[in-house]
């Protein structure tokens, strides 16, 4: 396990004898492929890989890629599935674009285009992917000049240091960097600060958190789709100790409507796609009326229609006054944000403006040393 790790992800530094359930969601998207790409005697012909990237960062995924296209050169076929586009186009020989269960276009890869993909693949454009594209700020004017719903200062734990960081009304905030480097640990601790007050983490507001494991943090697997959407607004849906289901699934229904989820509203969320199921978590949270939305690389593993579904709905609830703290690992869908902070062995090492975005300056903050 450890030789496999080495040549697939080299200095992953993960322990051989570490509990798997102890590891982040990364690591354990790591071992994962490590142990598919194990040598168990037997030369591999064909490799299948269903979103490998999904909880990666930038280099970990560019060091996969890196060891398949070495891995291809010895004869080895790779099937990857993936809904970044960035990574489809600059990775793969051939591509193969499916559309409700059809080959709609089997070709090489120099053949299409982005835009192309997407209009086969009937998705509206979601990220662009520069500057000159961009929509207008997620902000009104005013935000600047705002009280911070959020402000975290010189906040340390043993794995951050001296984090200090703000969030308007009306403002979406990114959190970047590698993945590991205290990105989750500064969500938790503020969604902690909304139940138990800490000095160095000033709230103004009620706080949601969309978890980036739905399997470990998220979906309640047993529950119906009413149920897990609804679950943390109860309050509100109770009247003298008795829930009101009409009430339960009135609140649901709105919200299945506008994220276009799939599926029956009294089905258990088991049976759901990924996708849907994320969008269900996306949904309790905004259903709270939070003032504060903590979203855990909420896109993760989604399609395009989703991506574009859930950055629009941001943009719209930010429009009207809620705050967004945003941690993604694809750095492009960061240019949505209306500021990000790159996070590098847990402390802030570079803020970013959105007219200043690039996933390059993202990337080369990454690897800034710090002392």
């Amino acid at each position: 396990m450890t030789a496999a790790l080495d040549r697939v992800f080299p200095g992953h530094g993960i322990a051989v004898n570490a509990q798997v359930g102890d590891l982040s969601l990364g690591q354990r998207q790591m071992v994962e492929i490590a142990v598919a790409v194990a040598d168990v005697g037997t030369p591999m012909r064909l490799l299948m890989l269903d979103e490998p990237t999904s909880a990666l960062d930038a280099v970990t995924a560019a060091q996969l890629f890196d060891y398949l296209r070495d891995a291809a050169g010895t004869g080895l076929t790779c099937l990857l599935v993936s809904h970044r586009l960035a990574e489809i186009q600059a990775r793969t020989d051939r591509i193969v674009v499916l559309r409700d269960g059809g080959i709609v276009f089997d070709g090489a890869t120099r053949d299409i285009d982005r835009d192309g993909l997407v209009k086969l693949m009937g998705e509206a454009r979601v990220a662009p992917s520069t500057a000159g594209e961009r929509g207008e700020p997620v902000r009104p004017a005013s935000v600047k000049g705002q009280e911070a719903r959020v402000a975290v200062s010189g906040f340390t734990t043993p794995r951050l240091h001296d984090v200090s960081i703000t969030v308007r009304p009306g403002e979406v905030v990114g959190l970047a960097g590698l993945e590991g480097h205290g990105q989750r640990d500064l969500l938790r601790a503020v969604f902690a600060a909304g139940r138990r007050r800490n000095p160095r983490i000033a709230l103004r507001g009620d706080v949601a958190y969309v978890a980036g494991d739905r399997r470990v943090e998220g979906v309640f697997p047993h529950w119906s789709v009413n149920r897990n959407i609804t679950v943390s607004s109860v309050r509100r849906l109770t009247s003298r100790g008795l829930l009101s289901t009409v009430a339960e699934g009135r609140l649901a229904a709105g919200w299945i409507d506008r994220l276009g989820l799939l599926g029956q509203p009294d089905a258990s969320i088991g049976d759901l796609s990924g996708g849907n199921q994320q969008k269900a978590l996306f949904a309790r949270s905004l259903a709270t009326r939070a003032d504060v939305i903590l979203l855990d690389d909420p896109t993760r593993g989604v399609d395009l229609g989703t991506k574009a579904r859930i950055y629009q709905i941001i943009r719209e609830e930010a429009a009207n006054g809620r705050s967004f703290l945003w941690y993604s690992t694809e750095n492009e869908e960061l240019s949505e944000c209306d500021r990000c902070y790159v996070l590098r062995d847990g402390r802030i090492v570079d803020e970013v403006d959105r007219a200043e975005f690039s996933e390059e300056r993202v990337v080369a903050a990454s690897f800034q040393e710090v002392r």
